[in-house]
C-alpha cells in the first residue's frame, strides 16, 4: 500500500507552528524585560531592526528566526558573563567550557553564504552559498553533526 502525505501550505505551516513561535517568543520577551533591556537594544545587539524583534517575541513568522534566537539566546548569555566580571572583550569563555569547537558565520548585507570555522586554528572548513540563507544555515548544521563537533553561531 502506498502512503501519500500532503504538503502543507505556508497557511498551514503557520497556523500549525504559531503557538510554540508565540511561547518561545514571550519567554525571551520576559527574560529581556527582566534583564532591563529595551527592544531595541537588544535588536541593536543582534543585528536585526526592532520591529523584527518584536515580531520574534509575538511569534509572528520572521525571516531567520532560528538565527534570531540563537543570537537572541547568545546575547543574555554575554549580558551574564559581563555582570559576572568578564569584560566585552573576552571570547564567550563558556562556550569552550561547553566544548564548542565550530563556529557557524555569515556575512552581511546581501551575501547568504554561511561558512563553517574550526576553533581550535581559524581553519574555514566549508561555505554553503545555495542562494538561501536558512538552507544555507541548515546544511552548516548537517556538516558539524556530521563532523560531531558542538557549534556556536558566530555574529
Amino acid at each position: 500500500m502506498t502512503t501519500f502525505t500532503r504538503t502543507l501550505t505556508r497557511e498551514e505551516f503557520v497556523a500549525s507552528k504559531s503557538g510554540q513561535w508565540a511561547l518561545t517568543g514571550a519567554q525571551y520577551k520576559k527574560i529581556r524585560k527582566e534583564l532591563g533591556f529595551s527592544a531595541a537594544t537588544v535588536a541593536r545587539g543582534i543585528s536585526v531592526s526592532e520591529s523584527t524583534l518584536r515580531r520574534f517575541e509575538k511569534g509572528i513568522p520572521v525571516t531567520a528566526a532560528r538565527i534570531i534566537e540563537n543570537a537572541y539566546k547568545l546575547f543574555l548569555h554575554l549580558h551574564k558573563a559581563k555582570e559576572a566580571g568578564y569584560n566585552e572583550f573576552v571570547h564567550a569563555p563558556g562556550l569552550e567550557l561547553l566544548g564548542v569547537g565550530l563556529f557557524i558565520d555569515y556575512g552581511l548585507g546581501d551575501d547568504t553564504s554561511v561558512s563553517v570555522t574550526r576553533i581550535e586554528d581559524d581553519f574555514e572548513l566549508a561555505r554553503f552559498n545555495t542562494g538561501n540563507f536558512e538552507d544555507n544555515c541548515a546544511l552548516a548544521e548537517k556538516l558539524c553533526a556530521e563532523l560531531g563537533r558542538p557549534y556556536a553561531y558566530l555574529y
